[in-house]
């Protein structure tokens, strides 16, 4: 468990944490079910993106896998 707040550090509430780097790891958390939710940059002042189930950092996803100019799919 890993103690998770938001940008005005309040509230401070308890979460299982997991930082998917990878599409793979990513899809796999999905697959497992039970309650998740995706976490940005923690930059909210109010309710922070936290689930006691489990709480995806989604810091490590940083990156676009690709990108058609002519259909402007990313």
């Amino acid at each position: 468990m890993s103690t998770v707040s938001g940008w005005g550090q309040y509230p401070h509430l308890q979460a299982h944490l997991r930082k998917p780097q990878s599409p793979e790891a990513l899809c796999a958390r999905a697959q497992n079910g039970g309650p998740t939710i995706a976490r940005g940059n923690g930059r909210a002042y109010g309710d922070s993106a936290v689930s006691p189930g489990a709480t995806l950092d989604m810091t490590g996803m940083d990156r676009m896998l690709s990108f058609d100019a002519e259909t402007g799919v990313l």
